[in-house]
């Protein structure tokens, strides 16, 4: 079994590697499978993520919530935590990992438990939502103790079986997968 940085590295690989149109159609079809969802429907408030580009878009899901005026939390990461800032397109800086994040200060974040939604990503996925993520643990630390829904996009790649999940890993508690 290889171990999750060789995992990681592989499935990024392929990710990278992935026809963007085959890409552009699977992900319409999980976003149809979120927006269909009851605890999307019943959902006022969502935290989530600006995508990578090897990484499913994040940006239709975030205008869709927007357009059915649930609130949208981006994180952005502050001493190996992660803050919760209201979601604004004109205040978004690139960090030095390439990621998008709010360039808002902390006293605008919002506490995690009062998110209802966190859609969690990942790079590797088993059937049971565990997950392997960049490595630096940031989301396993932050849903430790989170009372709200979780709900992972998962692409056929990213579908991965024999992982043995660490004591520290959280398991997320829906994964939209493709048959």
């Amino acid at each position: 079994m290889p171990t999750k940085k060789e995992l990681r590295q592989h499935i990024l690989q392929l990710l990278k590697k992935k026809d963007p149109q085959e890409k552009l159609v699977e992900e319409q079809q999980l976003y149809q499978q979120l927006f269909d969802l009851a605890t999307w429907q019943q959902t006022n408030s969502i935290g989530i993520t600006m995508s990578m580009p090897q990484e499913i878009n994040t940006l239709p899901i975030i205008q869709t919530a927007l357009s059915q005026n649930k609130q949208v939390y981006i994180p952005k990461t502050v001493h190996r935590e992660l803050n919760w800032l209201p979601y604004n397109p004109q205040q978004l800086e690139k960090t030095r990992f390439g990621i998008l994040e709010p360039t808002g200060s902390p006293d605008q974040a919002v506490q995690l438990n009062n998110i209802q939604l966190v859609l969690v990503p990942g790079v590797a996925f088993t059937t049971t939502g565990y997950r392997v993520g960049y490595g630096a643990g940031f989301y396993d630390r932050a849903l430790t103790n989170y009372p709200g829904k979780t709900i992972s996009l998962v692409l056929p790649e990213q579908q991965v079986t024999g992982l043995t999940p660490d004591p520290w890993d959280i398991a997320v508690e829906q994964l939209l997968m493709l048959n």
